[in-house]
């Protein structure tokens, strides 16, 4: 079956290819961040691409077959320095196409972001116990927990509670981990 790759770049562009065996064709470049791209990652299922830019946006492209296409459905602001790092999880109930979206940030601070029916708000406040940027964050395979990792050498794991319209997150880490 035919795969879609992403590709970030410094230049600002995001390249979707098709992927069919040992074969990739450029599909399409997207355009839309005013700074570097740093991360992507796909919704579960693969039907929205999520960007992190230095621009402190995080885009939200609708993926398209054939050609690769796509079609920009939202700039995701909150953030208030580059973002570095984001990683998805599909929500509990499953129903209309729900997804959690995290995003860690050189502000220090991981977002939490509810999407539903194409569109994506941010949930509860800023998760803030990190002191320096946020390089990683990743959840377990039952999406129960959130890892977070940082500059400031520290690797934080939260507990998520049941993700609804009215979600958050622990106000602090369930454990962490140093280097030291």
């Amino acid at each position: 079956s035919d795969l879609i790759l992403a590709t970030g770049s410094g230049d600002k562009s995001i390249k979707v290819w098709e992927v069919k065996g040992e074969q990739a064709r450029l599909g399409s470049t997207l355009k839309a961040a005013t700074s570097g791209i740093r991360a992507l990652a796909f919704q579960p299922g693969g039907g929205v691409l999520a960007a992190a830019s230095f621009d402190c946006c995080i885009y939200l492209w609708q993926m398209m077959t054939p050609l690769a296409s796509a079609q920009l459905l939202q700039c995701l602001s909150g953030h208030t320095a580059g973002v570095w790092s984001l990683a998805w999880k599909a929500a509990e109930g499953g129903g209309g196409g729900g997804a959690v979206l995290v995003s860690g940030a050189f502000d220090n601070t991981i977002r939490v972001w509810h999407f539903t029916n194409g569109q994506a708000k941010m949930t509860g406040d800023p998760l803030r116990e990190h002191t320096k940027a946020i390089s990683a964050v990743a959840f377990s395979p039952d999406g129960a927990l959130l890892a977070s990792a940082s500059d400031d050498e520290r690797v934080l794991i939260w507990e998520m509670t049941p993700m609804n319209r009215n979600a958050s997150t622990s106000s602090a880490p369930a454990a962490t981990s140093s280097d030291g």
